[in-house]
């Protein structure tokens, strides 16, 4: 399964940070073989709760691309077609498909570039949930400097990033750098969002604290 992600297991991380916030509204943009969008899947599974909506334009993105049919096959090969949903539209031409403060999660991978992070973000800032997770490929220094960055003469990232006015106020976010590297940004909560997740941490996780768990638990766990 191809994907430059596979380089440092980042598929490892993209399950963790699921696994962790427990999205039920999941958004992709850019497949290609489908690394990230089965690492999702699966992370969904091991949830018991969630779905992911995938968009790509398959066989009409003019460079390297997904096939709409191989990419069905690879998510009922897996056993994922009860928490994927393929959808094939454009980017920018999804927004409407997405109620105010709904996605959980949202994963773009488009070729990223300093353009993409900019308009993505103006776009679907509204949409994306307080408290949730929106992650795109890339971000580093090194990740801007790939040939395909230079030669077409597109827009870097990190520049992006460093002076993006709705990144920097409504996000906290850090970039994870061994190449291809990844931004990741949690939306900030509100000060009444904030009461609702005090409230969720007491009725949920306080008891937990009071718990035990052994080594050997601890290390089943995580290979879970």
């Amino acid at each position: 399964m191809k994907s430059s992600y596979a380089l440092r297991h980042y598929g490892v991380l993209i399950q963790a940070l699921v696994r962790v916030s427990e999205p039920l509204y999941c958004v992709e943009f850019g497949i290609l073989e489908g690394y990230s969008t089965v690492a999702i899947g699966h992370a969904l599974k091991k949830v018991g709760k969630g779905h992911l909506y995938a968009y790509d334009l398959f066989e009409n993105y003019v460079y390297s691309g997904a096939i709409f049919d191989k990419t069905t096959e690879l998510i009922d090969r897996y056993g994922l077609k009860d928490v994927i949903t393929l959808k094939k539209k454009n980017l920018f031409d999804a927004t409407e498909d997405f109620e105010d403060a709904s996605i959980d999660f949202m994963h773009i991978d488009i070729s990223n570039t300093g353009d993409v992070i900019r308009e993505s973000i103006e776009q679907f800032d509204r949409k994306i949930k307080p408290g949730g997770l929106l992650l795109f490929e890339g971000g580093s220094p090194a990740r801007d400097e790939v040939y395909w960055m230079n030669y077409y003469k597109k827009e870097k990232l990190f520049p992006e990033i460093k002076s993006n006015k709705i990144l920097h106020e409504n996000y906290t976010f850090t970039i994870i750098h061994p190449y291809p590297s990844m931004l990741i940004c949690s939306k900030n909560l509100s000060s009444n969002d904030q009461g609702l997740a005090a409230l969720n941490y007491s009725a949920h996780g306080h008891n937990n604290l009071s718990g035990h768990i052994s080594e050997e638990e601890l290390f089943q766990e995580m290979l879970k």
